[in-house]
């Protein structure tokens, strides 16, 4: 009876802690942020620790204490906006060392393309562009700026692209296990590491296709960034890394010099004080209801001139991300803490309030995403099919990887949009298991298993599959395979045999799925709302974009995460039920787990 008080009483202490936080997480979202007061001149700055996450952080109620980092699109919304504030008379940037990701960069390169048409000053600085490592994403971006810092310490290192992996096949049979991998394509190269002891043709065409096809954005972009001859571009890649003083000499950067400096000289006004300097998050808090539309968990807004009392009339646009690994579920059924995953049973829920929302007319698809279960794939995709037949206009945004199930969800779309070096298509499948009971009969390990059914046992990693096992896996890809052919023959308005050449999953880059087809056009996220915008009939700036799924305010998000969080909950059901068993040991059967679970 004891052990049963302490239990009670430990969790109304744990109910009471949770009354307080919801307490003052609710007098937190009554009372809102104060947004940062801008002055009437001012420069903008702001330091990339790489490419922003393409998609807002999974909606969690901390969040409103410390705050999320900004996302691609409120990014490059920001700077957008900026281009036609006449507030703002430059932009600064600092390169950090980070992780640029090609197509990321290209999304960039096109919003401060934007502010400079604007007749606006766009500067950018790093203490090195690549350091001990290839910087050719950085430098890329840098190229796309009026003047490129350099600091007097740092390099430039665009000395090419280049790929190295493992192949640890015979590593290990050593250890006793084998590979056992089926895959449907040839240029479905993925498992190769673990079933080849070299890189395969396919897979060694494949990557020199893709940075073929990135070294041609690079030449362009430099070429045209830094009035520079094409073919020079190759002589200095061949000649790279370079000091601050040689790549002065040889007009890659502007001004050797500090970050100081150049903030000095940015400053617009006569005070000294930074009240001049904004950076580039404040001034995105502080813009217009429009812009602030599309940040991670915003409910609905009216566009700008609208009351709120008035319908969007067909016209609003929902804004849905397909991010990370696609797995069949739903985030509750992961708890809180899971690593972030683009969860099939989410997105379509969300594409589907949207396609019943009469006030909804488009549908955009933002697919960031290199695959994953193809179930999970289909679920999506049907979801689009069926937003499509209530008469909604989907476009998918294709970010830096939209593969293999990423390509999956995709095909149904009215419209397709990648950016150059998007890494698309992978059309194929391949799965399988490793065979680790040669590793156990090292070890002297035996296993022994009670099993129903020929092939009860063929999931088992410490068997190889029997012929009826490998069979049925057979069967399995085969119909994937077909199916995703099917499906992009559909999707696209091909012959399922234009689409088999195209496909033994090959990744192509954007700008090479455009050639093909597999895509529609060229662009990112800024294109996709201006398409759907012109489908509509509406202008861009009376176009209402709001992100599914709403994140709520922190009342909401506290209340989600008690509500989703069993698996926190389930350690303490656990240790009652220990402590129980320790009283009233005529229980242990009805509260033993279930062994065929």
């Amino acid at each position: 009876m004891r052990i049963l008080w302490k239990i009670i009483r430990f969790f109304l202490v744990l109910v009471g802690l949770f009354v307080v936080a919801i307490v003052g997480l609710g007098v937190w979202a009554f009372h809102g942020k104060i947004e940062p007061r801008l002055p009437d001149r001012m420069a903008l700055v702001y330091a990339f620790k790489g490419t922003p996450q393409d998609a807002p952080a999974k909606p969690g109620w901390l969040m409103q204490f410390g705050g999320a980092e900004p996302t691609l699109s409120e990014v490059t919304s920001a700077i957008a906006r900026a281009a036609t504030d006449d507030r703002v008379t430059s932009l600064a940037v600092q390169l950090q060392a980070g992780a640029y990701d090609w197509a990321a960069v290209q999304e960039l390169q096109a919003a401060i393309k934007t502010f400079r048409d604007a007749g606006k000053m766009a500067y950018v600085y790093a203490d090195s562009y690549g350091d001990l490592y290839p910087g050719m994403a950085e430098y890329y971006l840098a190229s796309s700026f009026d003047e490129i810092w350099l600091q007097p310490v740092g390099n430039v290192a665009i000395t090419g692209f280049a790929i190295e992996q493992p192949y640890i096949k015979a590593a290990l049979e050593r250890l006793g296990i084998v590979a056992e991998v089926t895959q449907r394509g040839d240029y479905k190269t993925a498992p190769e590491g673990f079933i080849r002891e070299h890189m395969s043709d396919q897979e060694r065409e494949t990557w020199h296709g893709i940075m073929s096809s990135m070294m041609t954005d690079f030449f362009d972009g430099v070429s045209k960034g830094r009035n520079l001859p094409i073919d020079r571009i190759g002589q200095l890649i061949d000649g790279a890394p370079y000091t601050a003083d040689e790549a002065k000499d040889r007009k890659l950067v502007d001004v050797v010099g500090y970050q100081d400096e150049l903030i000095d000289k940015i400053s617009p006004g006569v005070k000294k004080n930074g009240e001049d300097i904004v950076n580039l998050v404040d001034y995105y808090d502080s813009s217009s209801s429009l812009l602030k539309t599309v940040k991670a968990g915003a409910v609905r807004q009216p566009a700008q001139g609208k009351s709120k009392d008035i319908k969007g009339n067909g016209k609003s646009v929902a804004l849905v991300y397909v991010t990370g690994m696609i797995l069949p579920g739903s985030g509750m059924d992961r708890g809180p803490f899971a690593d972030p995953a683009a969860m099939a049973d989410d997105i379509a829920w969300d594409i589907q309030d949207a396609a019943n929302d009469d006030d909804v007319g488009a549908i955009v698809v933002r697919v960031d995403s290199p695959g994953g279960s193809p179930s999970a794939s289909e679920t999506i995709r049907r979801a689009i099919e069926v937003a499509k037949g209530k008469g909604k206009y989907v476009v998918v945004s294709m970010g830096s990887t939209a593969a293999s199930g990423g390509y999956w969800v995709s095909v149904d779309a009215d419209k397709i949009y990648a950016m150059p070096g998007t890494l698309t298509g992978s059309i194929g499948v391949f799965g399988g298991k490793p065979d680790l009971s040669a590793m156990w009969g090292k070890l002297d390990v035996n296993w022994d298993s009670v099993k129903l059914g020929a092939n009860a046992g063929m999931w088992s990693p410490n068997r190889s599959y029997d012929t009826e096992g490998r069979a049925a896996v057979d069967r399995m890809m085969d119909d994937i395979y077909d199916g995703f052919i099917a499906r992009v023959a559909k999707g696209r308005g091909f012959s399922e045999d234009v689409v088999e050449a195209m496909a033994q999953g090959r990744v192509w880059t954007g700008r090479q799925a455009k050639e093909r087809g597999l895509v529609d056009g060229l662009g990112g996220l800024e294109v996709a709302f201006d398409d759907v915008a012109g489908h509509l009939g509406i202008a861009r700036a009376d176009m209402d974009v709001y992100v599914l799924p709403d994140g709520g305010n922190p009342l909401e998000q506290m209340l989600g995460f008690i509500s989703g969080g069993t698996k926190i909950f389930s350690i303490f059901r656990q240790l009652s039920s220990v402590l129980m068993l320790h009283e009233n040991p005529e229980w242990g059967i009805a509260l033993a787990p279930n062994p065929l679970r």
